[in-house]
């Protein structure tokens, strides 16, 4: 019985979701999940942070390059917060989730991303040269990435 009630709640939480993603343009889901991130009224728990990462590293293999202007002032900002998430001290799969965002928007738009990493402290940058190396060698398999 408590399978079919978990089952059932997991597709409950899963359609909206699904519904978003088929409904909506991804550049307005990328605007949306952008302005979630830099929020200063949020605090996301690990989960919450793990789901928003991921869907944002999901979303920019579906996104056309030029739409990561999409995020608008924001963007940056967010950037840097993910960026200090991949030091997260406390949980491996935000560090690993955070990466892995960041790789699929460095893919997304290189030269975006390097001109917005550009205008960082150095310490940022260096954090961002170090995963963008580590990540090279499986980018391309990590989240369907298309060729």
């Amino acid at each position: 019985m408590s399978v079919v009630l978990k089952t059932r709640a997991a597709h409950t939480a899963l359609k909206p979701r699904c519904t978003f993603r088929i409904n909506f343009p991804a550049e307005l889901q990328y605007g949306a999940i952008i302005r979630f991130l830099v929020d200063a009224t949020q605090t996301p728990n690990v989960k919450v942070k793990l789901a928003a990462l991921c869907y944002l590293a999901q979303l920019a293999n579906a996104m056309d390059p030029t739409a990561i202007a999409g995020g608008g002032r924001d963007t940056k900002p967010a950037l840097t917060k993910i960026i200090t998430w991949t030091g997260d001290p406390k949980s491996a799969e935000i560090r690993r989730a955070s990466g892995a965002a960041l790789n699929a928007l460095f893919n997304l738009n290189v030269p975006a991303v390097t001109m917005m990493l550009s205008d960082m402290p150095s310490e940022y940058q260096v954090t961002s040269r170090s995963l963008s190396e580590n990540f090279e060698d499986f980018d391309r398999g990590l989240f369907g990435r298309r060729t």
